[in-house]
């Protein structure tokens, strides 16, 4: 049996910065990538930092899987890259 993580990088208890990070088999799929609405500033998208530590996040993710194509979950895509 493999390991499954789950970190969220963004919403929580908010609406908006939707996304997911699953770990698994040594994959990274990222799910969403919203954007809060509510910021003018870096607060209105997930917090990268977590997985960009040693280069960038396209290096890191293996897959990205945006559930809807609306403000809370997939702006920030961009704004990751």
């Amino acid at each position: 049996c493999q390991d499954i993580n789950v970190t969220p990088l963004g919403a929580g208890q908010d609406v908006g910065r939707s996304c997911i990070l699953v770990s698994i088999r040594g994959k990274n799929i990222m799910l969403d990538c919203g954007m809060h609405m509510g910021y003018n500033d870096d607060r209105r998208f997930p917090d990268f930092s977590y997985i960009t530590q040693n280069g960038r996040l396209t290096e890191f993710l293996d897959c990205v899987i945006i559930r809807l194509l609306i403000m809370p979950f997939s702006p920030a895509c961009n704004r990751a890259n």
